[in-house]
C-alpha cells in the first residue's frame, strides 16, 4: 500500500515540476550544460530521500511505541488515523493488541469488541491489511506465530467478520483478483435474513458466514510452512532450524491453530518434516530442544494433523503425522500425560483407517508407546505425596482417555494401578456430566428416529466403559427379525471439526473410535451426526433419508465387526 502523501513519480525523481523548471532556468543563468542541471536535480533528490527514509524511521519508532503502550481503544483509533502510514510490521501488532484486549476483556466476562461494531470494524479491517500485506511481504517466524495467536483469541472471543473494504481503497474488491468474477458473485448472493448481519455507520455490511480470521490464519498458515520449509532445507548441522528458539516457534504455531481450530494442510505438511528431519533420534540435533515446546507440538499435531481436507489425507500424510507424534511423545516427565492423550488420538486413527488402508504395523508401534508411556506416568504420579490430587481436572480427564485408548485400542491392558485409574474416571465422568445439556439439533435428531419407528429410548446416558455420555440410544439389543440393532447416536456439534475444513478434530476421533470398539462387540452400532450436514438438509423428509442411511452405514460397520471377530 502506497502511504498517502507518498509521491507517484518513482523514478524519476522527487523533484516536483516547478522544481525542475526552476533548477533550469537557474542553470540557463549560469550558463550550465543540461547535464550539469540534471545532476543538481539529482542530487537534491538523494537529499530529499535521505531526509524522508530517516522521518519514515522516526515515525515508525513512535508508532511501535504508542501501539506497544495502547490499550485496545487507543489502538483502533491510532489505526484509524495512522493507517495509511502504518507498515505490515505495524499492522499485525496493532491486531495483536487488540485481539489481547478482546481475549482479556473475554475472560472477564465483558463482551468487547462484540458489542462495538465500529470495534469489529477495525479489526475485519486489519485482518484484512495483514492477510493483503502478507501476499507481498514476509514477517519473521517469531511475528507470524504472534499473528497465528492473536487470530486464535478473536475467534474464541467470538469474532467473525467480513472484510471491510478501506477508506482509502479505490474500490471493494477484498482479496479477490478478478473484479469481474468479484462481481458476478456479489449479484448471485442474496440474504433474505435481516438478522445475518450489521451495518455500520459508513454502510459496511457485515455478514457473518464471512470470516476475516479465516482467511488470515490461511495466508499466515501459508507464510509460517513457508519459512519452515526453508528453515528445514537450509542444511544439516547445528544450524538455526535445530535451536531451541526455532523448535519453540514451531509448536507455538501449531499451538495456535489448534486453539483457533484451523486445520492448515501446508502447516501441518512443514512442521510434521520439520519434526522428522531435525529431531530423527539418531541425530544429534534432537539434544538441548526444549521438551516442553515438543509435548505442545505433540498434542497441537494430533489435534489437527488428521484434520485436513480429505484430497491432502493421503496415506503418507497420515503415516508421517503419526511418525512425527511418536518421535515427540514422552520427553517431558511435566508434559507426559499431554504425550499420552496424542499418542491415543494417533492410535484411534489407525483404529478408524482413516488416511491408511493398513495401519496394523503403525497401530503397534503406537500402542507399545503408549502403554510404556502410561507405566512411567503412573510411576511418577505414585512417587509424588500428592499423587492424583497434584493433577488438574484436565490432566486427569486426558489420562483416562489415553487409559481407555490403551485398553480398547492398543495391547488390551494398561499398566496404570488401580488408584489412579479410579480418580481419572471420577474425574472424566464429573466433568462430562456437568457439562451437559440438550441442544436443538439433538431434539431435532429424537424426532426423526421416531419417525424412523426407533423412538430414542434415552439420552444423555453414561457408557460405563468409556467414561462418554452417550446424547440418544435406541434399543437394547439386536433384533435378528429385522435386522435392526441397538444404536448410540452421537450428535456433534461445531466443537467438534475444524472450522477450516470441516473434518472432525483429533479429540473426535478418538471419542468415535473408543465408542465402537466399546459398543461393536456388544451388538450397538454407533452413530456420529455432523451439525453442518444437518443443517443443510431443507425438510422433513430429506432428515429422515439421511439419518436412515446414516444408521444403515453403522449398521454395516457393526454387522463387519461382528463377522471379523467371528
Amino acid at each position: 500500500m502506497r502511504a498517502r502523501g507518498g509521491s507517484d513519480e518513482g523514478d524519476a525523481g522527487l523533484a516536483s515540476e516547478a522544481s525542475r523548471e526552476m533548477y533550469a532556468s537557474f542553470g540557463a543563468y549560469l550558463g550550465e550544460s543540461v547535464d550539469a542541471t540534471q545532476q543538481r536535480i539529482d542530487a537534491w533528490d538523494a537529499v530529499e530521500r535521505k531526509r524522508r527514509r530517516a522521518s519514515v524511521k522516526r515515525e515508525a519508532k513512535q508508532l511501535s511505541k504508542l501501539i506497544k503502550g495502547a490499550s485496545g481503544g487507543d489502538v483502533e483509533a491510532l489505526f484509524l488515523e495512522s493507517g495509511y502510514f502504518m507498515t505490515l510490521k505495524h499492522k499485525a501488532a496493532c491486531l495483536v493488541a487488540l485481539a489481547g484486549a478482546a481475549g482479556d476483556a473475554q475472560a472477564s466476562g465483558e463482551r468487547w469488541p462484540l458489542d462495538g461494531l465500529a470495534d469489529q470494524a477495525t479489526i475485519a479491517l486489519l485482518c484484512r491489511e495483514a492477510t493483503r500485506g502478507l501476499a507481498d511481504e514476509s514477517l519473521p517466524l517469531s511475528r507470524l506465530a504472534e499473528l497465528a495467536e492473536a487470530a486464535a483469541r478473536l475467534r474464541k472471543a467470538g469474532f467473525a467478520r467480513m472484510l471491510p473494504t478501506p477508506p482509502w481503497a479505490d474500490s471493494a474488491t477484498g482479496l479477490a483478483e478478478d473484479e469481474d468474477e468479484e462481481d458476478e458473485e456479489k449479484e448471485e448472493e442474496e440474504i433474505d435474513d435481516g438478522d445475518d448481519g450489521d451495518e455500520s455507520a459508513d454502510g459496511l455490511f457485515l455478514p457473518d458466514d464471512a470470516d476475516a480470521v479465516t482467511l488470515l490464519l490461511e495466508t499466515v498458515g501459508g507464510a509460517i510452512a513457508s519459512e519452515i520449509s526453508w528453515a528445514s532445507e537450509k542444511g544439516d548441522g547445528e544450524d538455526a532450524a535445530a535451536s531451541p528458539a526455532m523448535h519453540r516457534k514451531v509448536a507455538r504455531s501449531l499451538e495456535a491453530f489448534a486453539s483457533a481450530r484451523h486445520s492448515h494442510a501446508g502447516l501441518v505438511h512443514a512442521c510434521t518434516a520439520f519434526y522428522l528431519r531435525h529431531l530423527n533420534t539418531e541425530a544429534p540435533l534432537a539434544k538441548g530442544i526444549d521438551t516442553s515446546s515438543l509435548s505442545v507440538a505433540c498434542r497441537s499435531l494430533a489435534s489437527i494433523g488428521f484434520s485436513v481436507s480429505p484430497a491432502d489425507l493421503l496415506d503418507t500424510h497420515a503415516r508421517d503425522v503419526r511418525s512425527a507424534i511418536l518421535l515427540l511423545a514422552g520427553r517431558s516427565e511435566r508434559t507426559q500425560i499431554r504425550d499420552a492423550w496424542a499418542l491415543s488420538i494417533a492410535l484411534a486413527t489407525c483404529t478408524l483407517g482413516r488416511g491408511d488402508a493398513s495401519a496394523d504395523d503403525t497401530r503397534g508401534a503406537l500402542g507399545s508407546a503408549l502403554t510404556a508411556l502410561l507405566a512411567q506416568i503412573d510411576a511418577d504420579v505414585m512417587r509424588q505425596s500428592t499423587q492424583t490430587r497434584g493433577l488438574s481436572v484436565y490432566a486427569l480427564c486426558e489420562l483416562h482417555q489415553a487409559i481407555v485408548a490403551c485398553e480398547l485400542l492398543g495391547e488390551g491392558s494398561s499398566p496404570v494401578s488401580e488408584q489412579v485409574r479410579r480418580a481419572c474416571s471420577k474425574a472424566f465422568t464429573a466433568a462430562g456430566t456437568n457439562t451437559r445439556r440438550t441442544s436443538a439439533l439433538q431434539e431435532d435428531a429424537r424426532t426423526v428416529l421416531a419417525d424412523l419407528q426407533r423412538p430414542a429410548m434415552g439420552s444423555e446416558v453414561l457408557d460405563p466403559i468409556t467414561g462418554y455420555v452417550i446424547d440418544l440410544t435406541c434399543g437394547n439389543a439386536t433384533t435378528p427379525a429385522s435386522g435392526r440393532r441397538a444404536l448410540a447416536i452421537e450428535v456433534n456439534g461445531p466443537s467438534h471439526y475444524a472450522l477450516s475444513t470441516g473434518e472432525p478434530l483429533g479429540h473426535t476421533l478418538l471419542k468415535e473410535a473408543l465408542l465402537r470398539s466399546a459398543f461393536h462387540p456388544q451388538g450397538t452400532a454407533v452413530v456420529s451426526l455432523n451439525y453442518a450436514e444437518w443443517g443443510v438438509l431443507v425438510g422433513p423428509k430429506d432428515r429422515r433419508d439421511f439419518l436412515e442411511d446414516l444408521i444403515a452405514d453403522a449398521e454395516s460397520l457393526c454387522l463387519a465387526h461382528a463377522s471379523s471377530s467371528s
